[in-house]
């Protein structure tokens, strides 16, 4: 039986800058498994989880899926001063995503900490120019992130030691094709742990 993946985040989910459509696309990697990119551009923890049970069950999960969840990179950008979700409520999201899984899917639950970015590019954001990545606010959520996932027995996929720094493109946010396969590496390996 083929395993299953579902993969929900947001543009750098989606493969923005990627030949191949993101690291999800690599996650196939000659598995009998099925990828299911489910990235949104734009998308913060909050529109993932507006549309992430309807998604999911349309697709099949099952309590033999797994669910990738690699969003927050948004909700850390700021407009207009103030961060499009705030901490605490991206704690929440994270939370209430993770109970959703498991209460209507499965156990098999992988959540991919923030990328890296380079903030002598995003501020401001080069394609919206409203909106400003700074690296102290990502290295906030990324942090609230990996706690919260403990507390919740969830696998963390850290992205923090990924030397992405040169595989960025020119808006100093999204991943070139190389920086996808690095994340991609990574994100297999914790996929063994579910066997």
């Amino acid at each position: 039986m083929n395993e299953v993946v579902l993969v929900f985040g947001d543009s750098i989910v989606m493969g923005l800058w990627d030949e191949r459509g993101g690291w999800p696309e690599r996650l196939w990697h000659g598995r009998s498994r099925i990828v299911y990119n489910l990235g949104v551009d734009g998308e913060t923890s909050e529109d993932v989880k507006s549309r992430f049970y309807q998604e999911a069950k349309t697709r099949g999960a099952n309590k033999n899926s797994v669910i990738v969840f690699a969003v927050g990179i948004n909700d850390s950008s700021q407009m207009d001063g103030a961060h499009r979700v705030g901490s605490a409520k991206y704690v929440r999201n994270i939370e209430e995503l993770i109970d959703l899984a498991r209460e209507h899917f499965t156990q098999k639950i992988l959540w991919v900490g923030l990328t890296p970015i380079d903030q002598s590019k995003s501020v401001p954001f080069i394609l919206e120019k409203a909106i400003s990545f700074f690296s102290a606010d990502q290295h906030e959520y990324d942090s609230a992130l990996e706690t919260t996932c403990r507390s919740k027995g969830v696998d963390y996929v850290s992205l923090r030691d990924v030397k992405i720094r040169d595989h960025l493109s020119e808006d100093g946010v999204h991943p070139l094709s190389s920086g996808h396969a690095m994340i991609a590496e990574r994100v297999l390996q914790a996929l063994t742990e579910f066997g």
